[in-house]
């Protein structure tokens, strides 16, 4: 399944973040989000076609979920310099884990999204920023 993101040429917003769900391999959403705040995370970006990376392994962020539930989801800020070429991307996150809250989770990486595939398509457009 294909998961579709688009931004224009140029433009820093919005914000890419991607929603996480509960895959089922955890006993509680609690353990995995205490987790994911002290985890390392990072955004990759490259070229559809080609493969050519236009992001490599730059820091992403933990946004809190808006439904005030304690859950978060994962995003990555633009810097112009990552929309300057229109064309079509695939992205992906790694989450790596350092365990602090909980063992099991040392050394762990996680690649996000697990079913689907982001595809981040900057456009041409009049709005920039």
């Amino acid at each position: 399944m294909i998961q579709n993101f688009f931004v224009n040429k140029g433009s820093t917003l919005p914000i890419l973040e991607l929603k996480l769900i509960n895959d089922g391999r955890h006993n509680s959403d609690e353990v995995f989000f205490n987790n994911l705040q002290d985890a390392q995370l990072y955004f990759t970006m490259s070229d559809l076609d080609t493969s050519v990376v236009k992001i490599a392994h730059q820091p992403a962020i933990i946004i809190p979920n808006d439904d005030c539930d304690g859950t978060f989801n994962i995003g990555y800020e633009w810097k112009e310099r990552d929309t300057n070429r229109e064309g079509k991307y695939v992205g992906f996150f790694e989450i790596n884990f350092n365990g602090s809250f909980d063992n099991n989770f040392i050394g762990k990486n996680l690649i996000i999204p697990i079913r689907n595939t982001l595809i981040i398509n900057i456009m041409k457009g009049l709005i920039k920023k």
